[in-house]
């Protein structure tokens, strides 16, 4: 089988989005089948490499970017900003894949809902969209209920994502994603090495959280949360990673809160160096407004980490409250310190959180099981 896996920002901007696609195509190529990305890159400067999977990279304005800057500034402009950037790069693919169309058996799409109705109505071949979080009623149920109705049109996403498509009438698989629990695992070395690189003691408990640097991700709330945190535990350090609009202003909260030395900010992380980090710590935390159903908190997880979320979208159907980690309400920092302490000071706890997470995610969600599940929904529309 021969399939085309087509995502927007792979080359631009690293997210959950492009970690999927990376993974499942990487996956299924290791399953005997041939895979390629069609991404963008930006018109100036560097693009994000992927050196061990076919990649074709389109030359792209990147417009993306401005719709995170404007976010919580104007209204509906950052959506619409971000339509229009799905819908260039839309018309751009659509042109390399009618040149390329014959080479493939199956499209396999991101939420690029216009350009899978273009495939569709002008090439007989199956089309298989991800949607990495809910569908809008207002931006696309009109356009799913028509891929509903088309004998070779899936679509699939997991987490928050089929609750509310169910709610709308919208037949939607459930393929949670997966993780490489042969690269995301406890790493005692690459503990110490990172550890010894940002002068975090042996005896520092470290949080570690991974995001992009915009709104919706909580990193305000995250800091303000974590200084009271400090306050009952003196040896309490965190560490952010990635990269966004926020970097700036996260910086200036951290120096008016006099957190210099106890919280870093790593910068972006390249996928494969993230399980170091992960060892690194002792503890995950993502205090999202929403999250669909977080790629980062199932690597925390294979890396043996209790975990700390929100208790918003998906997160519920990733963290049993103090089974594996705690739920906690979106902006209560009391809640927060509370969780925080409690992973700190109960040291059977936090073992038996560590071994939970490690199990849990080992059983249910490695990437072979992942990549078997999408060539069964490929297999489906083949054969339909």
């Amino acid at each position: 089988m021969n399939i085309l896996f087509v995502n927007r920002s792979l080359g631009t901007y690293w997210g959950g989005g492009e970690s999927f696609t990376y993974n499942a195509a990487k996956s299924i190529s290791k399953l005997g089948h041939k895979t390629l990305i069609l991404s963008s890159e930006p018109l100036f400067g560097k693009r994000n490499v992927v050196s061990d999977i076919d990649v074709i990279y389109l030359r792209m304005p990147y417009l993306r970017r401005f719709s995170y800057k404007l976010q919580g500034k104007i209204p509906k402009i950052p959506r619409i900003i971000d339509l229009f950037d799905s819908l260039l790069f839309g018309m751009v693919a659509y042109f390399w894949i009618k040149r390329n169309i014959a080479r493939f058996d199956v499209i396999q799409l991101g939420a690029e809902i216009y350009l899978a109705e273009i495939m569709l109505s002008r090439f007989k071949k199956p089309v298989v969209l991800r949607f990495p979080g809910p569908p809008s009623e207002k931006w696309h149920l009109p356009a799913l209920k028509k891929l509903d109705s088309n004998h070779r049109a899936l679509v699939f996403g997991a987490g928050d994502a089929v609750t509310k498509a169910e709610k709308m009438g919208i037949r939607m698989e459930n393929i949670p994603q997966g993780v490489d629990t042969d690269i995301f695992k406890k790493d005692y070395s690459a503990r110490n090495k990172i550890r010894s690189k940002y002068g975090i003691k042996d005896s520092d408990f470290l949080l570690f959280s991974c995001a992009r640097l915009i709104k919706g991700k909580g990193l305000e709330f995250l800091i303000k949360g974590f200084h009271k945190a400090s306050l009952k535990i003196p040896d309490l350090k965190l560490m952010i990673s990635g990269k966004g609009v926020l970097g700036n202003k996260l910086l200036r909260m951290i120096k008016k809160l006099n957190l210099d030395g106890k919280v870093l900010l790593s910068g972006f992380l390249p996928h494969d160096e993230l399980y170091k980090y992960y060892s690194a710590a002792d503890a995950y935390t993502l205090l999202s407004s929403y999250e669909n159903f977080s790629n980062t908190v199932l690597e925390a997880m294979a890396c043996a980490l209790p975990v700390i979320t929100t208790d918003v979208g998906g997160f519920p159907m990733q963290v049993q409250n103090g089974k594996n980690g705690f739920l906690i309400p979106y902006g209560d920092k009391n809640a927060f310190v509370s969780s925080v302490y409690r992973i700190y000071s109960d040291e059977n706890l936090r073992k038996s959180m560590r071994e939970t997470n490690r199990s849990y995610v080992e059983a249910n969600y490695r990437w072979e099981v992942t990549a078997e599940k999408i060539l069964e929904l490929y297999k489906r529309l083949i054969n339909a």
